[in-house]
């Protein structure tokens, strides 16, 4: 399962297939559509090496890297802690360097919001990111300021714009 979802619904999922005595398991990816269509994405994989293997040369043809998180929702945990990392330091200026702001900046700063990552997604993420915060009773104060953000960004109009149009916002 490559989509980003809870770390409960890809056990769920897991372990419905086993008793159908197939095998699931998730696999977050991460590296936007440039990513995508290079075939350089990021796979976070809930499952160990092992259990990857019969499939690994598939995975291999759309991914550069992959981490093993060994257990059901181990990907999904994992990516959203990524998506958090991501969406906090998207909100708070600083003289940091990422990849994100590499790429994003000059396209916000070109006026260019064609999403490489739609804001909706990165909504549903943090917001997925919250609702577990809230399980393991931790707060995420960059993150909830994250999702107002995007949020207001979904709200007035900007769901289908890349992350960068959060720039929008600011302006």
């Amino acid at each position: 399962d490559l989509t980003t979802s809870s770390p409960q619904l890809a056990r769920d999922i897991h372990d419905a297939a086993e008793v159908e005595d197939k095998h699931a398991f998730d696999c977050p990816v991460t590296g936007g559509e440039q990513g995508a269509i290079d075939g350089t994405l990021t796979l976070i994989i809930g499952a160990g090496e092992k259990d990857v293997a019969p499939v690994l040369p598939l995975l291999e043809c759309f991914s550069s890297k992959r981490f093993f998180f060994d257990q059901p929702g181990g990907g999904q945990t994992a990516k959203l802690c990524n998506q958090v990392s991501l969406a906090s330091c998207m909100v708070g200026p600083g003289t940091g360097g990422s990849g994100a702001s590499r790429t994003l900046a000059p396209k916000s700063l070109a006026g260019d919001y064609k999403p490489g990552f739609l804001a909706e997604h990165l909504r549903k993420d943090i917001a997925l990111a919250l609702s577990r915060s809230e399980d393991l009773d931790i707060t995420l104060p960059g993150a909830e300021t994250a999702f107002t953000l995007f949020d207001m960004l979904c709200q007035i109009g900007g769901s289908r714009m890349g992350t960068q149009a959060l720039t929008l916002l600011y302006q």
